[in-house]
């Protein structure tokens, strides 16, 4: 209903939901998104009766009996997500009193002590004999909790609010206050008037708490709230906070456990002990070596010193990351064995700064279990795929690569890895350590090969071939070519074979093709194809074999009434690469009425090229030709002047050694930047340009008759070509310095480019995942 009308009102979505909720018991978790949502967003004070009927319902829930439970005197068995280690904080507390509601929200894991308490302090909260506004404003304030709403403004309560609620009031504020400062950047609290407001807030919420009758509450729930307290002051550098938690701790004996007590007591008083000691450090600004020494001085023994630095590390996390490292540092060369529960979320926020070095050395330190590794590498390729990168350090990508080919080799790749290790896999083939990333494709395709569609293979074996390893690109079809169906496997071979024979990798796309028996229901292209790659030397077009090919792929496109312009373009590129330059354009000419005017332009460019390549073009004879060639094609057939003809003219103007110099060659770049090309203000000069020649300047013979062309200027396609022949074209003639010059504008405007395509491909992301959430109705917003 969502989906169909974004603008449905709240109040009639609420109305329909108590009609499902009071019919069943069982909700799934996206029904209650839109309860809690529909609680929000709407505006009840016109609507007193749906205000009853859905306090009702929650009354109706809680009258249910308390759930029976076993002797379970303390949280032995909390979740590690629910705190540090299984320590409970205030946000494990608000899922646990949503839970004495909505019971989808409890966990086995959930301590039997804290599901009675939390059932009981939830039915006192909305008990009938509550003022109806007060049972009104709890729920909305569990919604947000669950919502994760920024908009908490806690009052103080009345003297006549019963304790309970005031207790509910304080745990789901302070879980609302903790989940804000984690939003927010450092800068937004650090200002004077950001730590007033905070100091504000947090003094209104102590006040609260106080009259809250708290000694009704478990013990480890008042440390649960006072730790919240503690990161509270912390964050507003609260000292008169600090010193009514520390006075509150000490007199309900908080910071003591009996040595006869349970390991979860044990945890939850030296979580305690780690967030005053925490708190101290920030409200009292102190070094790391203090914050250390303070943290010594409360720690009974060596064992809870362990303990306690590893509750601590967390602490300074999300904002302090490089204080949080430091401390590790520092703790270690103190001889403090710090847990690799601690660690792990350190490391992850040192990949999220891109502090390599420090992420790789804890990496390689730390004694981390198979689980917790996945779950450093995989947060770590995830920035990679969502930041979209386009290229890696070598080294780093070496390292996290050799560190995913020793954990698959333990364990099974999981589902939810799979897009951060496929993405990792192309940027891997991208830095040139293809093999290791087939090296990782050949474990992970012995567990999980379902976890690799075709069109991820495919890329890969193309990327491959194109960096120069056909081997492992071989190797990857063999290896992946039996988990895809037959025409799936078919479209690979053949992208596979097209990448080799372009590559010139002959012998290498023989074998690929005579690993399949030949297939009745080959293309035309195919067929073609299998010719090409049987000629055994390069650039044999003179010989009788070359010819006999020739006159085969011209017979095969013959054959054919109606031939498609991809088997027009692959006979063309096949006699061009033969040198066939004469049978090119004749087949060309022969078929250019059917073909459209951008096929015509590559096809033309490709003929074009072959003259360059085979003919040469050292004198002014050769270069003369290929200008007539050009014209001829223009004249003849849909061929139009594009940037890529523009490449390829200049390329046969630079081969020219004879006819021009490094000095025409300059003038010939500032005349390319005067119509266009990419250069930054720090390369120009005079003129405006890098070499600082005038309009005026002496061009290489031919380059005034290069083609106007309007065409938008692509890197990849257009820049990066050309300047690497300028490039190529300069250290030739030994003109060291305009090389360099042109190498320093090449690598700006590569990284440049990396940069856009990285943010497109961000924005195109995010496109993508908006739409399926409004696809799926998920348009849901909390103010």
């Amino acid at each position: 209903m969502l989906a169909l009308d974004p603008k449905f009102r709240a109040v009639q979505v609420l109305d329909h939901l108590c009609d499902y909720l009071e019919r069943f018991s069982r909700l799934s978790f996206s029904l209650l998104e839109i309860f809690w949502w529909a609680l929000l967003t709407g505006r009840f004070d016109h609507a007193p009766a749906l205000q009853a009927r859905v306090l009702d319902f929650v009354h109706v829930r809680l009258s249910e009996a308390i759930p029976k439970t076993q002797h379970t005197p303390q949280p032995d068995n909390l979740k590690p997500s629910d705190g540090a280690r299984g320590i409970l904080t205030v946000h494990a507390l608000s899922r646990f009193l949503a839970s004495a509601i909505f019971p989808c929200y409890r966990t086995e894991q959930a301590p039997n002590f804290l599901l009675r308490w939390t059932f009981k302090e939830t039915r006192e909260v909305f008990a009938p004999s509550q003022p109806h506004d007060l049972r009104w404003s709890g729920l909305l304030l569990l919604a947000k909790n669950m919502m994760k709403s920024s908009s908490f403004r806690p009052i103080p309560s009345p003297q006549d609010t019963p304790p309970a609620t005031i207790r509910w009031q304080t745990i789901l504020l302070l879980s609302g206050v903790e989940t804000t400062l984690r939003q927010l950047d450092p800068t937004d609290v650090s200002t004077p008037e950001a730590k007033s407001y905070l100091q504000t807030v947090a003094n209104t919420l102590w006040k609260n708490w106080l009259q809250a009758e708290c000694l009704q509450c478990p013990i480890d729930v008042k440390r649960a709230v006072i730790s919240s307290f503690l990161k509270i002051a912390a964050a507003g550098t609260n000292g008169s906070l600090l010193t009514e938690c520390s006075r509150f701790c000490t007199d309900h004996k908080l910071w003591h456990w009996s040595p006869d007590g349970s390991p979860a007591m044990r945890r939850q008083a030296l979580g305690l002990v780690a967030a005053y000691v925490h708190s101290s450090g920030k409200c009292q600004h102190l070094q790391v070596p203090q914050v250390f020494d303070h943290a010594i001085r409360l720690t009974p023994d060596r064992t809870s010193v362990n303990d306690l630095v590893s509750l601590l590390i967390p602490l300074f996390l999300p904002h302090d990351v490089d204080r949080a490292h430091e401390f590790l540092l520092y703790a270690r060369a103190n001889g403090v064995e710090v847990s690799p529960e601690a660690s792990v979320p350190l490391v992850i926020a040192l990949s999220y700064d891109q502090q390599w070095d420090a992420t790789i050395s804890i990496l390689r330190d730390c004694q981390f279990s198979a689980k917790q590794r996945e779950t450093i590498l995989i947060a770590i390729l995830r920035i990679f795929q969502t930041s979209r990168y386009r290229t890696l350090d070598k080294t780093l990508a070496e390292t996290l690569g050799r560190s995913l080919f020793q954990l698959y080799s333990t364990i099974n790749l999981s589902p939810t890895s799979k897009y951060p290790v496929r993405y990792f896999l192309g940027l891997l083939i991208a830095v040139d350590h293809g093999r290791l990333a087939v090296g990782i494709l050949n474990r992970l395709f012995l567990t999980t090969p379902s976890l690799f569609t075709q069109r991820c293979v495919r890329r890969w074996v193309v990327q491959l071939v194109q960096k120069g390893l056909p081997k492992q690109a071989s190797k990857l079809f063999r290896l992946s070519r039996r988990h895809f169906t037959l025409p799936q496997s078919i479209d690979l071979q053949r992208k596979l074979t097209t990448a080799l024979f372009a590559a010139n990798a002959f012998g290498r796309a023989r074998k690929v093709v005579n690993q399949t028996p030949r297939r009745l229901g080959a293309t035309r292209r195919d067929r073609i194809l299998r010719i090409a790659i049987s000629r055994p030397i390069l650039n044999s077009y003179r010989t009788s074999k070359a010819r006999l090919h020739t006159l085969k792929v011209m017979a095969l496109v013959d054959r054919d009434p109606s031939p498609s312009p991809s088997t027009i373009q692959t006979a063309v590129t096949i006699l061009a690469r033969q040198g066939r330059m004469y049978a090119a354009r004749k087949l060309f000419l022969q078929h250019s009425a059917r073909l459209d005017t951008k096929v015509s332009t590559v096809i033309g460019n490709i003929i074009l090229h072959g003259y360059v390549f085979f003919r040469g073009s050292n004198t002014r004879r050769a270069i003369r030709h290929i200008f007539h060639v050009k014209d001829v094609l223009s004249e003849g057939t849909k061929f139009t002047y594009d940037r890529t003809t523009m490449n390829i003219l200049i390329k046969a103007i630079l081969n020219s050694k004879r006819l021009a110099n490094s000095v025409m060659f300059r003038a010939l770049f500032d005349y390319l930047i005067r119509l266009g090309y990419p250069a930054s203000e720090r390369w120009r000069r005079e003129h405006d340009v890098p070499f600082s020649t005038d309009e005026s300047a002496v061009l290489p013979p031919w380059a005034d008759q290069l083609p106007p062309v309007s065409q938008p200027i692509s890197f990849v396609k257009h820049v990066q070509p050309l300047y690497k022949m300028f490039i190529k074209a300069f250290y030739l003639h030994e003109d060291r310095a305009a090389a360099k010059c042109v190498v320093g504008i090449f690598r700006e405007e590569k990284a440049l480019d990396i940069e856009r395509r990285e943010a497109r491909g961000r924005s195109i992301r995010e496109g993508v995942i908006r739409k399926r959430a409004r696809d799926r109705g998920e348009f849901l917003e909390v103010e």
